[in-house]
């Protein structure tokens, strides 16, 4: 080979070196980074989580054309779900679980795994409501009681649920307040109003759940004897 074959020779290889380097910048097809997002993050049971899964390379840009694995648990049940990324990103809605608690979401492009994210179910509406009443120790007060209140699927309710008491005659409202359940039931010993006309009785409402008691005058009546 000529001096100048030589010299052409490795001009051709030099250049073909230089060139490397940005052709398979781009031929790495594997997620470096995995991001999962899904909200809101605390809903009632059955309402919809929207998450989404946004994965991109090294270079940051964003992945195209690769199946992913959604994988979350459904009432204790671990349950998955594939899509394809489309310019990085791919958006699934999932029914939230029947019970109180929180689920978990993750996601895995090829041997890439995402963080964690948590969403909170919490209870849905009341179902049912009613309460007892009884005499308390304490002269013309009243002692109000309920069962534990759920929702639909057996959740107790927030005891941030405002209860609203009202002792009604046949007159109209004697008296109101509120209180706010503690695990799920309605504690609360009320004083009975100082006058009424004719039958007394309370009122609660729960949400969109009203209860009325049965006439509670003898209750309110000083005990016998």
């Amino acid at each position: 080979m000529t001096r100048l074959n030589k010299k052409i020779a490795t001009s051709a290889a030099a250049l073909i070196i230089g060139l490397l380097p940005s052709t398979f910048v781009g031929a790495d097809t594997l997620a470096k980074a995995v991001t999962v997002y899904a909200g809101p993050q605390s809903v009632s049971p059955g309402e919809l989580i929207y998450v989404s899964v946004e994965a991109a390379h090294a270079n940051g840009e964003s992945v195209s054309e690769a199946q992913i694995s959604l994988s979350y648990k459904v009432d204790g049940v671990v349950t998955s779900l594939s899509g394809w990324l489309e310019n990085g990103l791919v958006s699934f809605e999932v029914p939230a679980q029947t019970q109180a608690g929180h689920m978990t979401f993750t996601a895995a492009v090829s041997q890439t795994h995402s963080n964690t994210v948590l969403v909170a179910v919490v209870a849905g509406r009341p179902h049912s409501f009613f309460l007892s009443a009884e005499r308390a120790e304490q002269l013309g007060t009243i002692a109000l009681t309920s069962k534990v209140i759920t929702d639909k699927y057996g959740n107790p309710i927030s005891d941030l649920s405002p209860v609203i008491i009202e002792w009604i005659d046949e007159v109209g409202l004697k008296s109101r307040e509120t209180v706010r359940p503690l695990n799920g039931r309605v504690l609360l010993k009320t004083q009975c109003p100082a006058s009424f006309e004719g039958t007394a009785k309370i009122k609660a409402s729960l949400d969109a759940l009203q209860f009325s008691t049965a006439k509670l005058n003898a209750l309110c009546a000083p005990a016998a004897g």
